[in-house]
């Protein structure tokens, strides 16, 4: 929202520069809209991963599992940090799978998310560098 408005307030310094730097910031603009929006959508699917890896974890666990325990796996979103757990050594080898799996999905969204964040980095950059004065 902050980039939103800075971008509103810009705008109209940047007319007299030409359309040419109008251009550039309204392309800038859209790039963060798109760059922003990707976020998202990795997120809701890291989130919706882990919802899935949690039920099916959740369906899985021993039955005669301390109650407190369970809980606290199941709010883990962490492959790492499940395996810590003493029940997780009792679970189906198909479901200690799905848990790789996920840490897998996450560390190619993490470096992802590294990538996309530089490059809205490199936008606001931009931005700066064009709001500025020419000399």
């Amino acid at each position: 929202m902050k980039n939103i408005l800075y971008i509103l307030c810009i705008i109209p310094l940047l007319i007299g520069c030409g359309d040419r730097a109008t251009d550039t910031l309204q392309n800038l603009a859209q790039d963060e809209a798109q760059l922003k929006s990707e976020l998202q959508e990795m997120r809701d699917s890291i989130e919706h991963t882990w919802d899935h890896v949690n039920q099916i974890i959740s369906e899985n666990l021993p039955i005669d599992m301390p109650a407190r325990e369970k809980e606290n796996m199941l709010k883990v979103r962490n492959a790492r940090l499940i395996r810590m757990f003493q029940s997780f050594d009792a679970l189906e080898p198909d479901i200690k799978k799905t848990v790789d799996s996920a840490e897998a999905f996450d560390n190619i969204m993490s470096q992802r998310i590294v990538k996309i964040r530089r490059q809205l980095e490199e936008i606001e950059e931009e931005k700066y560098r064009l709001s500025q004065p020419s000399d």
